[in-house]
This record gives structure tokens, sequence and C-alpha cells, in this order.
């Protein structure tokens, strides 16, 4: 689920059917839907996944996880072992390095010809003047049709999300607890399938809606 907070980062509305949505990604370079010029097939979409966000679902789920599992020996529950906190940040941030690269093999294909994939951790993200900044997050850029359902967008934004979560959560219970990792480990990849096949399904068929120009 995408979620909008003005003190963290400015995200982007649509204006189109929806004006009030308002969303991780934009089109174009520019924060509205623009009129495709007849010549032009495709425009260009970035997606982008404040670290910080990342890592306050990875914790939560890591710690909501650590509540259910118990010692055998002494009863009490693993949440100091299995909780990904702010002390396990350089840990963090080489696996959330890794799994946004492991996402990006199956979104490649649409970033021919331009920068595709960008990671930076050093700093949140900031929205002023018109540009984004995209320092402190996971950056994918795309070449898109136009004119696609923006519920598509949605679905693709969504799922490249949840894969990079899952992969970090897999590449940390490796270490902390193996027995479970395989679950995350196949999550991870049925999400990375769902991404190839939400942008094959979009590539392909356009998903044409009728808009004035």
């Amino acid at each position: 689920m995408i979620s909008y907070d003005e003190s963290q980062i400015k995200r982007v509305a649509f204006e189109h059917d929806h004006p009030a949505i308002l969303s991780r990604y934009f089109i174009g370079g520019s924060p509205y839907m623009l009129a495709p010029a007849a010549s032009e097939p495709s425009h260009i979409v970035n997606f982008y996944y404040p670290i910080s966000e990342i890592k306050n679902n990875v914790y939560r789920r890591t710690s909501q996880i650590g509540k259910h599992r118990f010692n055998e020996k002494t009863g009490e529950n693993l949440l100091d072992q299995i909780a990904l906190t702010d002390d396990e940040m350089e840990t963090f941030y080489e696996l959330c390095r890794q799994s946004s690269a492991e996402a990006y093999e199956y979104i490649k294909a649409y970033s021919k010809g331009i920068i595709g994939y960008q990671y930076d951790e050093s700093a949140l993200p900031e929205y002023a003047g018109g540009q984004t900044n995209f320092s402190g997050s996971v950056h994918y850029t795309i070449l898109h049709p136009y004119y696609c359902h923006e519920a598509s967008l949605l679905a693709i934004d969504n799922a490249i999300q949840q894969a990079i979560e899952l992969g970090i959560l897999y590449h940390w219970f490796l270490t902390v607890l193996p027995a479970e990792a395989e679950i995350y480990q196949k999550q991870q990849e049925a999400k990375h399938i769902d991404i190839q096949g939400l942008l094959a399904s979009v590539n392909s068929n356009m998903h044409v809606i009728a808009h004035p120009v």
C-alpha cells in the first residue's frame, strides 16, 4: 500500500481521473501525466522507494516474527535476535542493496538505453522546485506505453517494493532464522515473477484507456 506523509517526502499527484491520488512514481520527469506527441510510443516512468520506509517495514515485520518465536529452553521470545534494528544498519544496507539489485534483474528488460537502477543510501529523498532528489532511495526507471491504467502502475509499484522487502527478509533469516528462510525466498521469487508478468502484460497489451488530448 502506498502512503503519503508530507513530513517525510513529497509524492506525486496525477492530474487525470483521480487528481487526489498520490504515488511514489511519476511520469516523464514531470509531476503530471502529459499528453503524448503522436510520434512517441512510450514514456519514462520512475519508481522510487525511500530506504527509511523499507527499513521501517522490515523492522516491523521482523519484530512481529521475533515476538512469536521462542527459545525452547528459556521460553523467552526471540525478538532481540530476530528483529532487524538500527543496531544492524550496516547489515540492513547491504541486504537492501542486494535485494534491490535482484529485483532489477526482472525490470531491466524495460530499461534499455536508459539508466534503469540507482541505489543511494546517503539521505532521504526530497521534492522541491519540480525536481526529485532520489538520494536515500532505491530508484528504478522504465520505458512504458502511454495511457496505461494507473492500476497497472500501482500493481507494479507494490510488487517491486514487496520483492525488495521479501529479499531482505530472506537474506536476514538465513543468518538468524534459517529454518524459515526458504519461506521468504519462495515469496521473493514469486514476487519477481509477478513483476515480470505485470511489465510484460502492460507492454504487450498497452491497457489503452481513453483520455482527452
